[in-house]
């Protein structure tokens, strides 16, 4: 086998990191720019931008999950504002909390997804 140079053993190093699905990617990607021979530090930087917008989208539908749990137990609880907490039926709070579970647990991803460093409420 022939000798690389530094810039072509850079480059093996990071595809030897790839997924299978990553590396097909990669493959379908270079024949789109058959013409051209891109390089294949250009075709990593593409993928790294298609990873990047997929992981936006992702975050994009769990904030939207969120916000739509949280709509839907401020309409549930709408009715029993102002009244004490005993007057909402059991089957009404055990819903409401597991919607604001449900938005909890969307949230979190998000964070993970999103490198953001979630704070932590200090209970008082």
């Amino acid at each position: 086998m022939a000798k690389l140079s530094s810039k072509d053993e850079k480059a093996a190093a990071k595809l030897r990191k790839l997924t299978k699905d990553d590396l097909i990617w990669c493959i379908l990607e270079m024949e789109k720019h058959n013409l051209g021979f891109p390089s294949i530090s250009s075709i990593l930087s593409d993928l790294e931008h298609k990873k990047t917008m997929d992981n936006i989208g992702r975050c994009e539908k769990l904030a939207k999950q969120a916000h739509e749990k949280r709509m839907a137990y401020n309409d549930l609880i709408a009715p029993y504002v102002g009244r004490p907490i005993t007057e909402i039926p059991k089957h009404i709070f055990d819903e409401a909390v597991e919607l604001l579970r449900e938005a909890e647990v969307a949230d979190k991803e998000w964070f993970r997804l999103s490198g953001i460093e979630q704070r932590r409420t200090k209970n008082v």
